[in-house]
């Protein structure tokens, strides 16, 4: 199931839980503006950091999302922020979707990257129609001798 990223960022309901985190994003002919894979993440608080020693910059949330380590343990240093950086002021940015099961996740990420692949075949396919009229204007340029 999809849970609501405001309900865990603004609380301390989810902190110690474990949840599945993805994202993708791009714009035609820039680099992906974020690309989180499917990823089971340890909803890390503010006592976690503290005990830890640690004192992470997270913005517009209370919670950071630590990786986890081959036996299921969080790794505090490793934070996935739950925005991007397209935030300012009061607009936290655009957060990655959570999941409480892998496969929504999955199929969500999977969603996601084929929004884009049909984003490339839509651009591919007008610059493709753009070029044939261009082309077949240079041919109609051309004379035809007369004999």
């Amino acid at each position: 199931m999809k849970l609501d990223l405001n309900d865990i960022v603004s609380g301390y309901k989810y902190v110690g839980q474990k949840v599945w985190i993805c994202d993708y994003r791009k714009d035609l002919g820039k680099k992906a503006s974020r690309n989180v894979k499917p990823t089971e993440v340890y909803v890390a608080g503010p006592k976690d950091f503290a005990d830890a020693g640690l004192e992470p910059r997270i913005y517009y949330s209370v919670v950071g999302f630590a990786k986890l380590n081959k036996k299921g343990e969080p790794l505090l240093k490793q934070l996935i922020p739950p925005f991007d950086t397209t935030g300012y002021r009061s607009y936290a940015g655009v957060g990655v979707d959570v999941f409480d099961n892998e496969n929504e996740c999955i199929d969500a990420y999977n969603s996601q990257v084929l929004e884009v692949v049909e984003k490339y075949e839509n651009h591919m396919r007008t610059a493709m129609q753009s070029l044939a009229l261009e082309m077949q204007e240079i041919k109609n340029l051309t004379i035809a001798r007369k004999e």
